[in-house]
């Protein structure tokens, strides 16, 4: 077993923090997609254009619900970047760190789809 550096913990630390910016963002996205469609109705509504109110509450649906859903994968973001900062930690001080991890792969993918289902959502409205 060999003793932990100090830096490692702390590199394990701001490990820790990059993911939960990273999972604030992705919060913060979805809030402002699903508030967009809310607007655009509220704004259509005082301009009294009836077709672009019909339009707008269709896309409220897609964006609202869309939005609720990356809010709630931020949030599980968060709690697995918990997770694996605290078995980082463990194996830290046990000396048999292992950097095999899902997380980045599992993001990377979710950033990814996401992309392509805003870029089809952009063309297709």
């Amino acid at each position: 077993m060999t003793k932990a550096d100090p830096k490692d913990f702390l590199a394990n630390e701001r490990t820790f923090l990059a993911w939960i910016r990273t999972s604030i963002g992705l919060m913060a996205f979805g809030f402002v997609l699903e508030r967009f469609a809310l607007i655009l109705r509220q704004f259509s509504f005082f301009l009294g254009k009836s077709e672009l109110t019909e339009h707008a509450l269709k896309q409220q649906g897609v964006s609202s619900g869309f939005g609720i859903l990356l809010v709630e994968i931020g949030a599980l973001m968060a709690l697995f970047a918990y997770v694996d900062y605290r078995k980082t930690r463990q194996q830290l001080l046990k000396g048999d760190y292992n950097p095999a991890r899902p997380l980045p792969l599992i993001t990377m993918g979710f950033v990814v789809l996401l992309g392509v289902v805003l870029v089809l959502y952009l063309l297709y409205t």
